[in-house]
């Protein structure tokens, strides 16, 4: 089946044209979700299935149009069909699981990782701008996972048990900003845990400490009993957090202050 167009052409080319460049073959790639590998050798892009029939989509590149076929084995051989709508669809979305991380990767690569937090977040959006949040989950881990990365390599993404805010968190966001905020006294994690918005106590108890410093401190999906938190520049907080929900990533923020 030989189409310029399908849906998914441009993930496809952008993994053959990567395949291709590998300096070892063939290239090999393992889908966490259905635990299949996917293979490129010999200029042609295998993409196995979960299925039970063993079905793969095999793709590859004539000049600039795309061939795509869909193999299912039976017996010794291997019968080639033309892709219907649910094929498309199906492989649609094998193909961006797998392109997604890649481009991900591509984008972190070129941040530069000493700048500022604000620089650094410029970066990021400047070079490949979101337009809108991906509706299916697995796209929004990625999302995630890429934002994670950039606070990490920033030095400003911090982690630890909401319940231990008082000296783990401390000793965490001290680590974080060359700080020495003192540990939560004995009645003030009383108070903290007393709160009907444990969460939201919390973020308001690191919030009045960091207000001095020029920081705030936001918790990022996903949210757990272990939590990742963001350190932001009070003075574009609102605008960093916004961007991480039109990513389809969620944050906590204390409330303002009344």
């Amino acid at each position: 089946m030989e189409d310029a167009r399908h849906p998914f052409h441009d993930d496809a080319v952008y993994l053959i044209d990567t395949a291709r460049s590998s300096a070892q073959q063939p290239v090999t790639c393992y889908d966490e979700i259905d635990r299949v590998v996917h293979t490129f050798e010999d200029g042609v892009l295998e993409i196995g299935t979960d299925y039970t029939d063993y079905r793969s989509y095999h793709l590859a590149l004539a000049g600039d149009a795309l061939r795509v076929v869909l193999r299912i084995p039976d017996g010794e051989r291997s019968d080639e069909y033309a892709l219907d709508e649910d094929d498309e669809e199906d492989l649609s979305q094998r193909l961006a699981r797998v392109a997604r991380p890649m481009r991900l990767a591509e984008r972190l690569e070129r941040i530069d990782v000493a700048a500022l937090w604000d620089e650094t977040m410029a970066a990021l959006f400047r070079h490949d701008p979101v337009d809108a949040a991906p509706q299916d989950a697995f796209a929004r881990e990625d999302l995630a996972g890429a934002i994670h990365a950039v606070l990490a390599q920033s030095s400003r993404l911090a982690g630890w048990e909401w319940k231990t805010f008082g000296e783990e968190g401390v000793a965490e966001v001290n680590a974080l900003l060359g700080a020495a905020l003192p540990y939560a006294s004995a009645e003030e994690s009383r108070r903290v845990f007393r709160s009907d918005d444990f969460s939201g106590a919390v973020l308001a108890w690191f919030d009045r400490r960091l207000a001095p410093l020029g920081w705030t401190l936001a918790a990022i999906s996903p949210f757990d009993e272990y939590q990742s938190f963001a350190l932001l520049r009070r003075e574009n907080a609102g605008e960093v957090r916004s961007l991480f929900e039109q990513l389809g990533v969620q944050s906590m923020a204390a409330a303002p202050a009344a």
